[in-house]
């Protein structure tokens, strides 16, 4: 009983911060727009913000399941968005002129939360493997 709320938590988690990341890239995406209005360093910060609660709950339900492929499907996900989110700050970062300081607080939280994401689902899973060869050494003795 208690691992179907565990893995129902997770999954719940998962879903949440689904939600979050979709809502801070809206919220990107509204303040990048063709709208000839310069935002500041404050709407950066509710951006940041989003996506910090993406994080979390992301963290979260990657840390309750128990399930190596859920684990597994998630570090191929992210491992895509981070690489299509770093191409586009590279592509952005050459001579545009709305390339500044606020847009970098605005793209940077996309490209550094799939890597602390990834990482930590990694070292969960080198942690799992080893918990794994310990208990079977101990049972075959």
């Amino acid at each position: 009983m208690k691992e179907s709320i565990k893995g129902a938590i997770s999954y719940i988690s998962l879903v949440i911060g689904l939600i979050l990341l979709f809502i801070g890239f809206l919220y990107y995406l509204i303040i990048t727009s063709d709208i000839p209005v310069s935002f500041t360093l404050a709407e950066s910060k509710v951006a940041q913000g989003t996506i910090l609660a993406s994080t979390f709950a992301f963290l979260l339900g990657s840390l309750l399941n128990l399930n190596k492929k859920v684990r597994t499907i998630l570090i191929g996900i992210l491992s895509i968005s981070f690489i299509i989110n770093l191409s586009h700050l590279t592509t952005a970062s050459r001579g545009a002129e709305y390339f500044t300081l606020e847009f970098v607080h605005l793209i940077l939280p996309f490209v550094i939360q799939p890597v602390l994401i990834i990482f930590v689902n990694i070292l969960v899973i080198i942690n799992n493997r080893k918990k794994g060869k310990e208990y079977f050494r101990t049972q075959s003795k």
